[in-house]
C-alpha cells in the first residue's frame, strides 16, 4: 500500500513540480532587461530551480505525516486493544516527544535556511565564472575567479554539512 501511494505521489508530484518550473521559466523570460539588471540570473535560476524541488519535498512530507498519522491512530487502537496500563505509560511520553520536536524546529529551519543561501551563492558564483570567463582570461585572472569559487563552495560545503548532521 504504501509503495503505491509513494509511486503515485512522486508521478502526480513530477508533473506539478515540471509546470512549476516550466511556468516560473516563463514569467522570467518575460520580464524586461531592467529585471535582470537588478537581480542576478544565477540567482534567478537557484530561485527556480531550489524552490520548485522544495516545493515537491514538502508535498512529500505532507503526505508522509498524514499517512504516519493514519498508521499511529491504528496502531494506538490497537495496542489499546491489547494492554490498557502499558498504553497509558506510552501515551505519557507523547509530549515529551512533541516539545523536543518543537525546540529542535527552530534549529533545523535556520540550518536550512543558511544551506539554501550558501547554495544560491554557489550558483551565483558559476553563473557570474561562466559569463565573465572571457574577460577573465583576457586579463589573465582564471585563478581569481576560480580561488573567488573555491572559497564560496567550501563555505556551502561546511554550512551543507552541518544540516545535514541537523536535519
Amino acid at each position: 500500500m504504501n509503495w503505491w501511494r509513494r509511486r503515485l505521489t512522486t508521478r502526480v508530484l513530477a508533473d506539478v513540480v515540471l509546470d512549476l518550473r516550466t511556468n516560473a521559466v516563463a514569467a522570467a523570460v518575460r520580464h524586461d532587461l531592467s529585471f535582470y539588471d537588478r537581480y542576478a540570473s544565477g540567482r534567478i535560476v537557484s530561485r527556480i530551480t531550489s524552490d520548485s524541488k522544495d516545493f515537491g519535498d514538502v508535498v512529500v512530507l505532507v503526505t508522509d505525516t498524514i499517512s504516519s498519522l493514519i498508521e499511529a491512530l491504528l496502531l494506538a487502537g490497537v495496542l489499546l486493544a491489547i494492554d490498557l496500563q502499558l498504553s497509558l505509560y506510552l501515551f505519557a511520553a507523547i509530549p515529551l516527544i512533541f516539545f523536543t520536536a518543537s525546540s529542535l524546529r527552530r534549529l533545523m529551519r535556520r540550518v536550512t535556511r543558511r544551506g539554501m543561501q550558501a547554495m544560491a551563492v554557489v550558483n551565483a558564483k558559476i553563473k557570474e565564472s561562466i559569463s565573465g570567463i572571457a574577460v577573465a582570461k583576457n586579463y589573465r585572472q582564471e585563478s581569481a575567479v576560480y580561488a573567488d569559487f573555491d572559497a564560496a563552495n567550501r563555505r556551502s560545503y561546511a554550512v551543507n554539512v552541518r544540516r545535514g548532521l541537523v536535519l
